[in-house]
């Protein structure tokens, strides 16, 4: 259904143009194919004619059935020509680059004529040789299906005459209100927002300066979309980052809550022009990928406060210091003590032979033995990897023993390889390998509970006796090699300081629902970092579990860098009615007074309203009713309506009492746990 504006002259405007922009798509489109046959001629070159054309083909097919999201007239100040020559009409959308309609460009959001159109107050706007004085005067909102202009706003239009930096713009929430009020198929779904983008919300997406980008932001604020756009624009040629500082598409890990979020989200980017794959994963998938042993996490806190509504065996001290700082405090100590134990043990090793070759043997001297050590343990930094270090050093022993046993260059070379591997194999049961043991993370970290006064010492005393103790009954209580939740964290960095496992890849890296992530989870994020660059998107006040998770930004100063952290606060609800909202800030208002309660948008809706119910069976029953009643309202007749339940089991009940009466158009959605890594 089409909204036409009261400016009917608007509307046929932009109909026009959008026909002669799809007719020039489609001519494009058309030139490409004819280029064909062609290519073949080419031979070599035929190759990256075929795939500049493919790449052109992909964004044109994108941007047909919506070429751009809306318009903006500037009038560049200071020209030496007035009148129409200093006015130029740029359309949003989300092609890198096209001209039409007699020179009007339509240009990708990051590009630096975009940045009138998010914030039509600015006084300038970038361009090759610094600032360009502009002034805004005209924006439209312009809503685009299947080629077919269905909403049009103008929410911006002022006389060129009356253009001064004096002037105040106000702008309208008309079509944000449209945007944000759809009860289609595609409502709630994630989806590009580069039509109504507002001010507050485009500096965050195009910021380059701030390091590290902390958006402490309410529940449905828009956090998601600007990290998925800020990809896009870092990504794009118009971000103002140098070379050395520009991410590629592999260089960026995107970080969602769950597969379920993933999977609303997996086609944003591609809609923004990124046609390169971003590695999109939760937290926990990426960290089951750095271990270098099978890592089994149970969730049983969780669960129990599920099932029971309580929390049992539970230590709020000693879970939430498994994913603290101090923690890996904790572990760097005592892995650095592993290595002196190490040392001290391979000191007293005697000299030794072992056999190469039929009755041959090779000597191992005390010399050797200590060459070998400091050379391996010389290598790690003030943090020794001691089973990678272990390899080293058993390949130092090894190259010895073979220098002395000579003849080794007349080898084929499988065979020198194979001579090698022997040797080391033989040194596995030498007196060295009971000196330096493979150590193994899950042994080494449900030993470290073993003593709970040797804990409390190893965490400089940051933990008591009496909460170590409780932290070994929760180990104890595993069966192994399963760990509980909390452990994660700190399981994975003992992996690391063990074996080496994470690797700097990334030099940019957003995290999203942050706030359920803890420090020890960023550090570990950080050692994935080349540069420190990161987008974090959260809300403290959402934590899922009490043991983990943020509690205030600033907890992440030591990880991060407190001098490159930036704190921004995005508080307007946009997904919420104004009476959920209010409903949604009393409810908080119990818990903690101190939060900064989502602000509403603008945007009415009905009461809201709660019923209790004494029995299952009858709040089933209740809840099938009111799928019928809501459906009557206005504007909810096609309403897509979601039915949150408290976990699996309830869900599979919820589920099997809809089929056995006959609501067939209830369908069950995911299978897992609100607090799936």
């Amino acid at each position: 259904m089409s909204t036409r504006p009261p400016n009917e002259d608007a509307w046929l405007e932009e109909s026009t143009n959008l026909q002669q922009v799809t007719e020039d798509i489609d001519r494009e489109l058309e030139e490409i194919q004819a280029r064909a046959p062609q290519r073949a001629a080419f031979q070599g070159a035929a190759n990256a004619l075929q795939e500049n054309d493919d790449k052109r083909r992909g964004e044109l097919h994108r941007a047909r059935p919506r070429p751009y999201e809306g318009r903006v007239d500037i009038i560049y100040l200071g020209q030496e020509k007035a009148g129409s020559d200093s006015r130029q009409t740029v359309y949003v959308g989300t092609v890198y680059k096209q001209t039409t309609i007699s020179g009007t460009a339509i240009v990708n959001f990051a590009s630096p004529a975009a940045a009138a159109y998010y914030n039509p107050t600015r006084e300038s706007i970038p361009g090759p040789n610094g600032e360009i004085p502009v002034a805004t005067v005209l924006k439209r909102v312009i809503g685009i299906n299947d080629g077919e202009i269905i909403r049009l706003t103008e929410e911006l239009r002022r006389d060129v005459g009356a253009v001064a930096p004096t002037v105040d713009v106000v702008l309208g929430t008309e079509a944000l209100t449209q945007a944000v009020s759809g009860t289609g198929p595609d409502d709630g779904h994630l989806q590009i927002i580069i039509g109504t983008i507002d001010p507050d919300q485009y500096e965050r997406i195009a910021n380059v300066n701030d390091q590290v980008l902390v958006v402490q932001g309410a529940a449905g604020s828009g956090k998601s979309e600007i990290g998925l756009h800020r990809i896009a624009y870092l990504l794009s040629p118009f971000s103002e980052l140098g070379d050395r500082e520009k991410p590629t598409p592999d260089s960026i890990l995107f970080l969602g809550p769950s597969r379920s979020f993933l999977e609303y989200a997996s086609d944003i980017l591609p809609q923004l022009g990124v046609e390169e794959r971003v590695l999109q994963t939760t937290f926990g998938e990426w960290v089951s990928s750095l271990h270098s042993k099978r890592l089994s996490i149970q969730s049983r806190i969780w669960n129990h406060l599920l099932d029971k509504g309580e929390l049992r065996d539970y230590d709020a001290e000693a879970e939430s210091f498994k994913g603290s700082i101090a923690m890996a405090d904790a572990l760097d100590r005592h892995v650095l003590e592993l290595a002196r134990g190490v040392r001290a043990a391979l000191r007293d090793v005697q000299p030794f032979r072992v056999r190469i070759s039929g009755d041959t043997q090779g000597a191992v001297t005390k010399g050797d033995v200590r060459d070998a050590t400091a050379d391996a343990l010389s290598g790690g930094g003030s943090q020794p990897m001691l089973n990678r270090q272990r390899r080293r050093f058993f390949r130092l022993l090894t190259d010895n023993i073979v220098s002395r046993a000579g003849g080794i260059g007349r080898r084929r070379p499988d065979e020198a390889r194979q001579f090698r591997r022997d040797i080391e194999a033989r040194l596995e049961n030498s007196p060295v390998a009971d000196a330096w043991p493979v150590f193994s993370s899950h042994e080494v970290y449900a030993g470290l509970f073993n003593e709970p006064e040797q804990f409390s010492q190893l965490t400089s005393y940051q933990v008591s006796r009496e909460t170590a103790a409780a932290m070994a009954r929760g180990i104890r209580m595993m069966t192994n090699p399963e760990f509980n939740d909390p452990d994660r964290a700190a399981l994975t960095y003992l992996d690391h300081l063990l074996n080496d496992t994470i690797t700097a890849r990334f030099n940019h890296i957003v995290v999203d629902e942050a706030q359920d992530l803890s420090p020890l989870d960023f550090k570990l994020l950080r050692l994935a970092s080349t540069n420190g660059w990161f987008t974090i998107l959260g809300d403290t006040s959402q934590r899922l579990m009490p043991h983990r998770g943020i509690r205030r930004w600033r907890d992440l100063d030591r990880v991060l860098g407190r001098a490159i952290t930036t704190v921004q606060h995005a508080r307007l609800s946009y997904r919420a009615t104004k009476q959920i909202t209010r409903f949604n800030n009393r409810i908080l208002r119990q818990f903690d007074t101190t939060i900064d309660a989502p602000l509403p948008f603008d945007r009415d809706g009905h009461r809201v309203e709660y019923v209790t119910y004494d029995r299952s069976e009858d709040m089933y029953r209740g809840v099938v009713g009111e799928l019928t009643r809501i459906r009557t309202l206005q504007g909810l007749e096609g309403a897509r309506i979601g039915i949150l339940v408290r976990d699996q089991r309830n869900l599979n009940a919820f589920y099997e009492y809809c089929q056995q009466y006959g609501e067939v158009e209830v369908a069950k959605f995911g299978e897992e746990s609100l607090d799936s890594p």
